[in-house]
């Protein structure tokens, strides 16, 4: 990135010193038959100093201007920050896979915003570090994807939070206006000429801004290499780490065959869409020579390296139609609820749906001052006196702690036999979702959608004592039918 940098503010310096060159050579200023090298080196000097220095001052400008964050971008392409206690379902539920995929990743919630002007599918994540992260989606992403498809996006865009993509791609959003900002300066001078009234005395005027008009492109085509070379692998790599948080290869996949289906694809219609291209789930402009300006890979190819056995034939017609839910609707507000605890998506292994699961408890404790070790590993134990020493290390920090113990109760639990609860989950009228408060109260239970059927997942065996537990659990949701 640096050297092409480098090279992009040397291509402009060049090509504005040319034009201060032929300037001086039209309006007659340089010795006759003595060409270029008639020009004085102040002028060629002065117009490299003035172009460094603007292209110094926009990207400091333009840095300064983002130090509001994630939020401050979100604002600029449209974004509008979600109210925790939405009552609209595609944003409640949105809410809620932001969550979970905060608990797969283990890093903090991020604020959620939409971006209801834009139809295409897309979504990025912004911020300078990641308690300032915040994640948005178009409103295309919310209405036209699946709860599997739009897990996929989230788990995607919570790599870039974790790998700190987001503060070189903010950084980039300010270096790289300032090697576009000449063209911008071309565009402006050539507006003041066409509103003057002497044509023929600013005809200088439109000349030098034709001329800084050409010169931009040479920044813009440096700018989209610059996206082009440091986004690509990171986008691999985003999309891997969906796959690692979700165990679920066909949300994403799904996604990105969504994006090549739909007619917008993932283009972003707003001002700023050029600027911030480099952040976008998917290639979010339209390019020439894409092979070689596209900040994204080609979704084929990303499809083949998350799941190379998908076929996008079989899998639409399998698709379960995304919820067909207008703006005007509500929700009623869910909190915390079971089905989206236990489900980070698609098949779930028995430590993550655990570790998910007991996330509402450890609030409770931790209400009661209680210190709960959740996201801890057993590694050893050993004796330690007349007592057990065990070694427990965390799994977010990987720090390791030592607790005196009496004993050591191991239970591995059993796999859930849930391919019919997937199979039926965007079907059903609650989207497969417990609400807790209303379980607790034996009170009816929230529904996204008048129509259809409940689906409640209870139990599962994820611990071989806790069958008791789950016989109780449906004898309290079917007393409240």
């Amino acid at each position: 990135m640096v050297v092409l940098f480098l090279l992009s503010v040397m291509a402009i310096v060049l090509a504005v010193d040319l034009a201060v060159g032929l300037v001086y050579l039209v309006t007659g200023d340089a010795p006759a038959g003595a060409g270029l090298a008639g020009v004085p080196r102040g002028a060629f000097a002065a117009g490299a100093l003035v172009t460094i220095g603007i292209i110094a001052a926009v990207s400091l400008w333009n840095i300064i201007g983002l130090a509001g964050g994630g939020a401050k971008v979100a604002r600029m392409l449209g974004g509008r920050k979600v109210a925790p206690d939405t009552r609209e379902p595609l944003e409640r539920r949105f809410l809620n896979i932001v969550e979970e995929m905060a608990i797969a990743s283990g890093v903090r919630v991020p604020e959620a915003w939409v971006m209801d002007g834009e139809k295409g599918i897309n979504a990025f994540a912004a911020g300078w570090t990641v308690s300032g992260a915040v994640v948005s989606v178009t409103r295309g992403t919310l209405e036209r994807l699946t709860r599997d498809e739009l897990q996929g996006v989230i788990g995607h865009e919570f790599s870039h939070i974790l790998n700190g993509d987001m503060g070189l791609n903010i950084r980039m959003i300010g270096v790289l206006a300032g090697i576009v900002a000449i063209g911008s300066i071309g565009s402006f001078l050539m507006r003041m000429a066409g509103e003057a009234d002497d044509i023929r005395g600013a005809a200088p005027l439109l000349a030098a801004g034709l001329a800084l008009f050409i010169i931009g492109y040479a920044g813009l085509f440096f700018a989209r290499l610059i996206k082009a070379a440091v986004s690509r692998q990171r986008e691999f790599l985003a999309d891997a780490s969906s796959v690692q948080f979700t165990r679920n290869p066909d949300g994403i996949a799904g996604a990105l065959d969504q994006i090549r289906a739909s007619p917008g694809g993932a283009l972003i219609r707003g001002r700023y869409a050029e600027d911030m291209s480099h952040l976008f789930f998917g290639q979010g402009i339209e390019v020439t020579l894409s092979a070689l300006f596209d900040t994204h890979p080609p979704v084929d190819e990303r499809i083949r390296r998350v799941n190379p056995r998908f076929q996008p034939s079989t899998y639409r017609k399998a698709r379960a139609a995304a919820p067909e839910v207008q703006r005007g609707e509500t929700a009623p507000p869910a909190g915390r609820r079971a089905g989206d605890i236990a489900q980070l998506v698609g098949a779930l292994i028995p430590e993550k749906l655990s570790y998910a699961e007991r996330l509402n408890w450890k609030k409770r404790f931790l209400r009661l001052g209680l210190q709960p070790t959740f996201e801890t590993r057993l590694v050893a134990v050993r004796r330690k006196e007349n007592r057990l020493e065990a070694s427990l290390v965390n799994q977010i920090s990987r720090k390791e702690m030592r607790i005196a113990i009496d004993q050591v109760i191991v239970e591995q639990g059993s796999v859930p036999m849930d391919q019919v609860y997937f199979d039926l989950r965007n079907q059903s009228a609650n989207d497969g979702v417990t609400d807790l408060d209303a379980l607790a109260k034996a009170a009816p239970q929230p529904r996204l959608r008048q129509t259809g059927f409940e689906l409640h997942r209870i139990g599962d065996a994820v611990s071989s004592r806790n069958i008791h537990a789950a016989v109780l659990d449906a004898m309290r949701i079917c007393s409240a039918l």
